[in-house]
């Protein structure tokens, strides 16, 4: 989910998708183990979250990312696989 979008409108979205197809959908619930054996549950439709640009996190990251490519990330994305340049 991302800011504004609510579970009521994802689930109006993926119904009117599959509407007429021979097809459903459920969000699952994605169970792993970590490299250190913790068991890990996430539920993926969670309420989405901002955070700061001044805030620890961001400006760690700022810095981490930085150091590695030279500048901060022009853009930011709900999900980064690769950086953006």
């Amino acid at each position: 989910m991302v800011l504004g979008e609510t579970e009521e409108n994802i689930r109006k979205e993926m119904d009117g998708l599959i509407q007429g197809k021979d097809a459903s959908w459920n969000t699952g619930t994605l169970r792993r183990t970590s490299r250190k054996e913790a068991n890990l549950i996430y539920e993926p439709l969670h309420m989405p979250w901002k955070i700061s640009m001044e805030h620890e996190l961001t400006t760690t990251f700022n810095g981490a990312y930085k150091s590695v490519f030279g500048h901060v990330p022009e853009r930011y994305d709900f999900w980064i696989s690769e950086p953006t340049r």
